[in-house]
């Protein structure tokens, strides 16, 4: 009976056989054989690259020596530590003292905007601001206002329900400019509330509130 000759293609029988043997094949030019055995056949060949991998590491060592610094260079560091200690303590001392320069110029701006404000207040409204923080304004019509200390929604609608208590219809925020004191600020909307106030509502933002409170004892 004639014998027919098979040529393997697959994957793995590529990398486990000869690729011109009709049976499987230990010869040395298979992949598989050649990761796990030397070209003499024999597995524990130490010549074999699997028997490389897994072999144990081999541990290499360095000695380095360490030089000690000299008394020139060990003082030179502190120098250098105190120079750069003294610059930070000099920047502190510069930063606490321009921060305190703020500090007293802000004050006394306040002061100053408070003591204006005053010149248009009423008995009323300035022991109001003290106690309070915040006074009312009546307009001429009868328009009920409360202008809070601070910069935003600081201003409240206000309607009268009876001689013991109001309620605060709605927060009103419409400052005048940016980066003056609060006390000029609630002078220039007093002013302008007092001028025009439904002009001032008409630009200002609007949220509404509705919340009960007393009737302040300046206003019974």
């Amino acid at each position: 009976m004639a014998m027919s000759t098979y040529y393997y293609s697959t994957a793995w029988d590529n990398w486990n056989s000869t690729s011109t043997a009709t049976t499987a094949s230990s010869s040395g030019n298979d992949i598989w054989y050649t990761w796990t055995c030397d070209t003499s056949t024999s597995a524990t060949s130490s010549s074999s690259t699997w028997t490389y991998w897994t072999s144990q590491p081999k541990y290499y060592y360095e000695t380095v020596n360490i030089k000690e610094p000299t008394k020139a260079e060990l003082a030179a560091e502190a120098r250098k530590r105190k120079a750069i200690e003294l610059q930070r303590r000099k920047e502190q001392r510069a930063y606490e003292l321009k921060r305190k320069a703020e500090e007293r110029k802000k004050k006394l701006a306040e002061e100053t905007a408070l003591k204006l404000l005053h010149q248009f207040l009423d008995e009323k409204q300035k022991k109001e601001l003290k106690d309070m923080n915040g006074f009312f304004f009546i307009t001429d019509d009868g328009k009920w206002f409360r202008i809070n200390k601070g910069r935003s929604n600081n201003i409240q609608e206000i309607e009268k329900i009876n001689d013991k208590e109001i309620r605060v219809q709605s927060s009103i925020c419409r400052h005048v400019m940016d980066y003056i004191p609060d006390y000029d600020n609630m002078l220039a909307q007093f002013l302008e509330l007092k001028n025009d106030w439904k002009g001032f509502i008409s630009k200002s933002n609007r949220s509404n509130l509705g919340r009960t409170e007393p009737l302040p004892e300046t206003r019974r």
